[in-house]
């Protein structure tokens, strides 16, 4: 959201950016400009610039898969995009040890599912498994070069690929092939017909043993299927029974890891290479959001999603997501890490370094297994908000790669970047609506950012001088006595030590566990006129708009107005003309108001538009 609109460049400049800027048909407000004054607003909007402050190469939203290249120093990601707003189907390069993206190439336009992901070492190829959502067709396997990130072949009706010594292999259910697309074309491909009626699932090359497995289904259960590789000669089929996850060839060999699922819950088998039993199953955990597994290149580690979820307080013993390791030979665990979330995908480098991929926050780990740690890169960056202060010329943004910027507001040219280090558990600001919300006190030169936890910097340095746990949404009042800080109640903050216990009353829940039982989860400051616009929340689970309005003078701090309407969703203070613009939606029913605060009574109103809103005095108008 724009959070003032008083440097009109700047915002018009960034609108782009952070978000589609619709001015909606100038509707004639109650004038509260000083009298005399001229409007100061042209009949169009015009955007003058675009600032990419996202992605170099381009946001990739959703990353689904991921593949590594450690020869040529390359991770590629598969990521499934935004098809809303025009993001298809796009395959990303990473560089490691640059710490960044390189490149992005666009596979597919539209809804399309993120399949598989996998690299040739020999060729350089990067082979991509899709299809387009709820298509009746089968997947494609795009096959890219990934020495100059350009496509090299498209081979439809792909189910299962696996990739070993330069060779693909590749199955849907009615046939097998195999083929060396570096030296032929698929007219040469060697090609074996399945069982009528097959379904395929994944399958995995071993070049050690020259065998390859394909998890394969005739009827109600699942069996591995075991060919020759250089001749796709059938040998044997091994019982599986539950639907088989993925299929890991051992380095050297001689034995096969593989996944099925029970109920649910991912369980480790071991076979040999020609399909004997070598071990007893071995249950890993959850597998539900949680697909991530890789071998080490040397087989010595097996690593995995524990898919556990994080604990809901102090008495629950989750151990919460993390990427665990087992010793592949006796299964005793060896590494533990715990990550803010489980992961869909996994590959590991021969230094023990992993990356995955969780795609619901577009995020990339990178995993120093031995140190225990790991560093978060988005795949795809949002803005947060825009702080343009008028008084000095400066431009800040906030992003949900957890990063604050300050920018020059006519180059756009970044003065100073930092990102937040202190509020993990909030990466991204993600953890309420306003998290990342940007607040200036000038005279003490702090940067305010809400979040969940909140953090406070140097408005010069944006150094982080302060984190405040469990956070919330600033409300400051520049150079005054107070800061104001809502989550489920309004804290007083000494503006100077930013501590304190007292809140506005009423604002807080109660100590019960009796519904409705409300408390503010957002508010507005007039610091004009040392008012503060509450939002609060009914506390019932579910209630889908159980939000009123209360208002409170802060000298001293009292309730002065409750608005028992329901469903309101944004207030935008006007402190010149004493009144609020109040926006709510309930249903369909949808609706702006003015709220005259002294009298405590709305006097206009307009029907049919709703949303966050924003004031701007000189010209009157309410965006």
């Amino acid at each position: 959201m724009f959070n003032k609109l008083k440097l009109i460049l700047p915002l018009t400049v960034l609108a782009a950016v952070a978000l589609a800027a619709n001015l909606a048909a100038a509707q004639t407000l109650p004038q509260s400009a000083p009298a005399g004054a001229a409007p100061v607003i042209s009949d169009t909007l015009h955007i003058q610039a675009v600032v990419n402050l996202g992605v170099q190469p381009g946001n990739a939203t959703n990353p689904r898969r991921v593949a590594l290249n450690e020869s040529a120093g390359r991770l590629y990601l598969l990521s499934e995009g935004n098809f809303s707003r025009g993001e298809g189907l796009r395959l990303s390069e990473f560089d490691p040890a640059a710490r960044q993206f390189t490149n992005q190439l666009e596979l597919a336009s539209g809804d399309n599912e993120a399949l598989d992901l996998q690299t040739d070492p020999e060729s350089g190829l990067v082979y991509a498994l899709w299809n387009t959502r709820y298509a009746a067709t089968r997947p494609t396997l795009t096959v890219v070069d990934g020495k100059v990130m350009q496509p090299a072949q498209s081979i439809p009706d792909v189910e299962s690929f696996a990739v070993g010594n330069g060779i693909l292999y590749a199955a849907n259910a009615d046939e097998l092939f195999s083929v060396n697309l570096s030296l032929n074309n698929l007219a040469q491909a060697q090609r074996v017909e399945l069982p009528a009626g097959s379904s395929v699932g994944p399958m995995a090359v071993s070049p050690e043993s020259n065998r390859l497995y394909l998890a394969l289904s005739s009827g109600p259960g699942w069996d591995i299927a075991i060919f020759e590789a250089g001749t796709l000669t059938p040998l044997t089929r091994v019982p599986a029974n539950n639907r088989v996850l993925e299929i890991l060839p051992m380095p050297g060999g001689e034995q096969i890891l593989y996944t099925t699922d029970s109920a649910g819950f991912r369980v480790l088998n071991r076979i040999t290479a020609d399909g004997e039993l070598a071990d007893l199953p071995f249950e890993l955990g959850p597998h539900s959001g949680a697909r991530g597994i890789a071998l080490t290149p040397t087989g010595d580690t097996l690593f995995f999603s524990n898919g556990r979820y994080r604990p809901t307080g102090p008495d629950d013993p989750s151990p919460g997501p993390a990427l665990v390791g087992l010793n592949s030979a006796t299964l005793e665990e060896t590494h533990f890490v715990s990550l803010p979330n489980n992961v869909e995908d996994v590959a590991v480098s021969a230094d023990g370094t992993a990356f995955a991929v969780y795609p619901y926050d577009q995020h990339l780990y990178q995993i120093d297994t031995a140190a225990q740690d790991f560093d978060i890169f988005s795949t795809a960056v949002s803005v947060r908000d825009v702080l343009a202060d008028s008084e000095t010329g400066r431009l800040f943004v906030s992003d949900s790669a957890n990063r604050v910027r300050q920018l020059d507001p006519e180059s756009l040219e970044v003065l100073a970047e930092t990102r937040l280090l202190d509020n993990w558990d909030g990466y991204g600001f993600k953890g309420a609506t306003w998290g990342g919300e940007l607040a200036l006190d000038g005279p003490r030169g702090r940067l305010y950012v809400s979040g969940l936890p909140a953090s406070v910097l140097d408005a010069g340095s944006l150094a982080e001088e302060r984190t405040l746990n469990p956070g919330g949404q600033f409300a400051v009042d520049p150079g005054g006595q107070f800061v104001y800080l809502t989550h489920c109640g309004v804290r007083i903050l000494d503006a100077e030590s930013l501590t304190g216990d007292d809140t506005l009353p009423g604002s807080t829940a109660r100590d019960t566990q009796l519904v409705p039982n409300p408390c503010a989860t957002a508010g507005r400051i007039d610091p004009q006129n040392q008012q503060f616009y509450a939002l609060v929340d009914n506390g019932v689970p579910g209630s889908n708009g159980g939000t009123v309005l209360r208002v409170y003078n802060l000298q001293p701090p009292r309730a002065v107005f409750t608005d028992t309407e329901m469903s309101v969703a944004s207030v935008e203070p006007d402190p010149a003309a004493g009144r609020a613009f109040v926006s709510s939606v309930r249903n369909s029913n949808q609706r702006v108001r003015v709220l005259n605060t002294p009298a405590g009574q709305y006097t206009e109103q307009l029907f049919g538009v709703w949303g966050d809103a924003r004031y701007f005095a000189a010209a009157n108008r309410l965006y």
